[in-house]
């Protein structure tokens, strides 16, 4: 079965290699860019939950049993897929923010894409040193990306992101919602 799941994904991976790595060309003719990046961020997360869901179910089914190579190999394939697809949804992530800047669903998804790495990187260590206790490295690299996340200061690069892009001219329009941090109030005065 991860045989032929692996051979799917290379299959698709072949096919639409211009589509996964195309240029601007390529996602003007897919529907654009806010479409293609919030749904290949949401499919991104679906399939990286289920391969990696496939992944602990077959280091589970061989605990006790000799490491088959080929079963290593598939498994490897299998993550190494994904980050395929993971590096592609970025690379048009990038291009999506370079178009029209960032805001903080954006910079959310790019933390999230930031976590799916991790978790390939991990999955990978674990497949190869099976001792390599996944869930603890999983839940501390988790907790230690959105530690990260909380000190870069993520409104400052908002900002700075979206004033250098209007300034050179490769954002047209400068999303402010972000900067507003209580709805207008009307000024009442108490006597």
């Amino acid at each position: 079965m991860l045989g032929m799941l692996d051979a799917v994904y290379l299959i698709f991976v072949a096919v639409e290699s211009s589509y996964l790595f195309g240029g601007k060309e390529a996602i003007e003719g897919s529907g654009g860019y806010a479409t293609d990046a919030r749904e290949g961020f949401f499919q991104l997360v679906a399939v990286t939950a289920v391969n990696l869901i496939i992944v602990m179910a077959c280091i589970h089914l061989r605990k006790g049993h000799k490491r088959a190579t080929s079963l290593l190999t598939l498994e490897l394939t299998l993550v190494a897929s994904t980050t395929v697809m993971l590096v592609s949804a970025a690379w048009r992530m990038s291009m999506y923010i370079g178009e029209y800047g960032l805001s903080r669903l954006r910079i959310l998804t790019i933390w999230g894409m930031a976590v799916i790495a991790f978790l390939l990187v991990a999955t990978a260590v674990k497949l190869l040193r099976p001792r390599t206790q996944l869930f603890r490295m999983a839940m501390l690299g988790t907790l230690g990306l959105w530690i990260v996340f909380g000190l870069i200061q993520p409104d400052a690069i908002i900002a700075n992101v979206n004033v250098n892009g209007y300034l050179n001219g490769s954002i047209s329009k400068v999303d402010t919602s972000y900067i507003r941090i209580y709805p207008t109030l009307p000024i009442t005065s108490r006597v």
